[in-house]
């Protein structure tokens, strides 16, 4: 059976042994070689593995998915940020958690060539993943995306900057609540920069951009100035 065939397969070259047999095996099998060689770990199967993306069965797809968050890099971004950007189901959520996952020195700056252009639905996606992974040099593309004219840009902009900037970029993010327009936009912006303002080490950096704001606001944004100034004590 295939669970004793793994069992049986060891040494330097049984991963290349597992991933060749990828193609050759029925799709039953296919998925519990991928699970597979997800716990090998081993990089060099990364062709084999992704090759499986394209399967035309669903649990295939899903394990492969899982796999390519365990060995991909930023080769396999494009694909999996056109899932993760799909319908919502089991794929698009596994696409998520493999870009958060996705290992690579060059992965985070490959994401962020993507968030600065291109089809919005996948810069939202990528934008959100560059959040999750704290990736503080996109901070300045980020805070660009937090006043882009699609919503879903600019809610994954404003979601990341939540976890993303520092007492430096109070200035920005009380522009953002300042120049926002939209409702859920000024409750996203005002939630970083309160969150922002009651962690600050130098309080001052955060009081003295809100004051010098919150008098020339329209009232929906120093009301959401005055909530922030409050956070930071």
């Amino acid at each position: 059976s295939a669970l004793r065939f793994l069992r049986e397969v060891s040494g330097p070259e049984s991963a290349k042994t597992v991933a060749a047999l990828l193609p050759k095996c029925p799709v039953a099998t296919q998925a519990l070689l991928l699970d597979d060689l997800t716990t090998r770990g081993d990089a060099a199967t990364l062709p084999a593995v992704s090759a499986m993306l394209k399967s035309a069965d669903a649990g295939v797809r899903l394990a492969a998915v899982r796999a390519v968050g365990r060995l991909g890099d930023a080769s396999t971004l494009a694909a999996l940020v056109a899932l993760a950007a799909g319908p919502a189901g089991a794929e698009q959520k596994a696409a998520e958690e493999a870009l958060d996952r996705l290992p690579g020195t060059n992965v985070n700056d490959a994401m962020l060539q993507m968030a600065k252009q291109g089809d919005p639905a996948a810069r939202a996606q990528v934008i959100r993943s560059l959040g999750v992974r704290h990736f503080a040099p996109a901070v300045p593309v980020v805070l660009a995306a937090a006043a882009d004219n699609d919503a879903a840009v600019r809610t994954a902009a404003l979601a990341a900057l939540d976890v993303l900037v520092d007492e430096k970029s109070v200035p920005d993010l009380v522009a953002l609540v300042v120049k926002a327009k939209d409702k859920n936009d000024i409750e996203a912006v005002e939630k970083a920069l309160g969150s922002l303002c009651a962690r600050a080490a130098n309080k001052d950096a955060c009081v003295d951009p809100i004051l010098a704001a919150v008098g020339g606001a329209e009232l929906p944004a120093k009301a959401a100035l005055i909530r922030s100034l409050g956070r930071a004590g």
